[in-house]
């Protein structure tokens, strides 16, 4: 039995190609292409012909090639048994020792341990272990303040840092190892003065021994 159909189909894909071929000819060939000012078309399949895409303009950036700046908390280099710099009640992490840039992340280390960045908008991310490195008594939670700012010392306001503070002390214990962990992560616009990183000095109330910190903090340029 003959499909009815058939004529239909044949009909439909006669006006397509004829169609496409009236398209076609209202476009000069010498304007077919894939270079600027080209028009494109498609092929036989309805497939876009390969193209340089190094012409492509206006893209929006991938997220992988976001600048970004890492630095190790506890570096053996770090003064202070991989504390930082002693700053009297607090240590400044130095940014001249266990950094490293990616994604063509800008900054410019200072002779004190800071450094400076181009204006914008960053995201400070990381985590690290709370370390007593010899057996003393703590209160804890681990009474640890960490924070990343500028134009205000240690630990700054927080209009101008990203700060973490402690949860209220609920005991404390003799210990020495791990007493916790901590982790950060926020927003913040900066100018170009100095930037410092750091975080509280806290002593164990038998021998003084400071708690340290163990881990890598990253900072994250947004905008």
């Amino acid at each position: 039995m003959t499909n009815p159909f058939s004529n239909v189909k044949d009909a439909v894909l006669m006006s397509k190609t004829a169609l496409d071929a009236a398209v076609s000819s209202l476009i000069p060939k010498s304007q077919i292409g894939t270079a600027p000012g080209d028009v494109v078309v498609l092929d036989a399949n309805g497939r876009l012909p390969a193209i340089d895409g190094s012409r492509l303009t206006n893209l929006a950036a991938p997220h992988g090639i976001l600048p970004v700046l890492t630095i190790e908390l506890g570096h053996s280099a770090q003064a202070n048994g991989g504390r930082g710099i002693d700053m009297g009640n607090w240590y400044q992490i130095d940014f001249r020792v266990g950094v490293g840039a990616s994604n063509g992340f800008q900054y410019t280390a200072n002779a004190d341990g800071t450094i400076t960045i181009p204006s914008g908008v960053y995201v400070v991310t990381g985590s690290a272990k709370i370390l007593a490195p010899a057996t003393d008594t703590y209160q804890l939670p681990a009474q640890m303040a960490f924070a990343v700012g500028q134009n205000y010392a240690f630990p700054g306001i927080y209009q101008y840092a990203v700060q973490q503070y402690p949860d209220a002390p609920v005991g404390s214990a003799s210990i020495s190892d791990v007493l916790g962990s901590l982790r950060v992560s926020g927003v913040q616009s900066w100018g170009s003065n100095p930037l410092w990183m750091g975080f509280a000095k806290v002593l164990g109330s038998q021998n003084q021994t400071p708690l340290a910190l163990q881990g890598y903090m990253s900072i994250v340029k947004v905008g």
